[in-house]
């Protein structure tokens, strides 16, 4: 059994991350990456359903950790 309220903490940590204009994409892509992976190690299960899960760059970084849960998207 995981943990389900890592939206809680990933949502407003995410929208801080998009609002910093000084920040590249790949900057934001591997600080969310960090993030997804802090959480899952706290046993967060429940990624999708964050309210930025379909945002690029969180999918980007999930890809990056998880290439399997998109397999069947791209078939």
């Amino acid at each position: 059994m995981g943990w389900g309220g890592g939206d809680r903490v990933f949502d407003p940590m995410v929208k801080a991350i998009l609002s910093v204009k000084e920040l590249k994409d790949r900057d934001k892509g591997q600080l969310i990456k960090t993030l997804l992976l802090t959480l899952e190690q706290e046993d967060w299960d429940t990624q999708d359903e964050s309210r930025y899960w379909t945002h690029p760059l969180v999918e980007q970084a999930a890809k990056k950790i998880h290439p399997d849960w998109f397999e069947e998207e791209e078939e």
